[in-house]
């Protein structure tokens, strides 16, 4: 049977960049992103909804950030 281990990270497409060419659209930051959490050796599983950190039904969630979980096997 294998065992897996998983990993929620936040994905924040916000670029800040002192020029204005070559910035990235969203689609390819995330995209960038997932790619490299696969070359790690970790499998891209679902995106959650905006959490708050507080968990606090009056902390505004931030609408810009993706929660990724992601899986890999053990051993």
């Amino acid at each position: 049977m294998d065992r897996w281990e998983y990993e929620v990270r936040t994905i924040n497409p916000n670029w800040e960049s002192d020029s204005s060419v070559g910035v990235p659209h969203t689609v390819d930051i995330v995209e960038s992103f997932i790619n490299g959490m696969g070359e790690m050796g970790w499998e891209f599983v679902s995106f959650l909804p905006p959490i708050s950190q507080k968990r606090s039904a009056v902390e505004p969630l931030d609408p810009s950030a993706y929660y990724a979980v992601f899986k890999r096997r053990v051993g």
